[in-house]
């Protein structure tokens, strides 16, 4: 489970890291498009002020989609940091008291490269629970 965790967290770092060059990369691409179509226009001054101007008025899917990677890899993140300090706790005093562990036998065969993080959610009566679980499939 440990190395899981680890997995987890390098995945996401990663991950923000590559959204994060993604978006100022696809941002540098439009503001170079939208400067030479102004020049283009005949535009000759404040253009970054105009650059800038078309930028905050347009609206553009690519960057929406991109922000929300990066806000769901932050939050996916911070949890899996959660529970890698708390394994490390458990590591350092010999016990298990903050990761608990289940395991099921299921007559069905499963890659191993679904191991890793999940969502499972419970219902409470009218309250729904959210409960990260880290799952680890182990060849037999």
């Amino acid at each position: 489970m440990f190395r899981t965790i680890c997995r987890q967290i390098y995945s996401l770092e990663h991950g923000m890291k590559n959204y994060t060059e993604m978006a100022n990369n696809y941002n540098d691409i439009k503001k170079d498009y939208l400067r030479d179509k102004l020049i283009e226009k005949g535009v000759e001054s404040n253009i970054e002020t105009h650059v800038q101007t078309l930028l905050d008025l347009s609206i553009d899917l690519r960057v929406n989609v991109t922000n929300s990677m990066i806000q769901n890899a932050k939050e996916a993140l911070d949890q899996a940091k959660s529970l890698y300090e708390k394994i490390i706790i458990d590591i350092d005093k010999n016990q298990s008291n903050r990761i608990y562990n289940y395991s099921v036998k299921l007559n069905k065969a499963y890659p191993v490269a679904l191991s890793g993080f999940g969502n499972l959610y419970t219902k409470k009566g009218s309250t729904i629970d959210f409960v990260p679980v880290v799952l680890n499939i182990i060849p037999s």
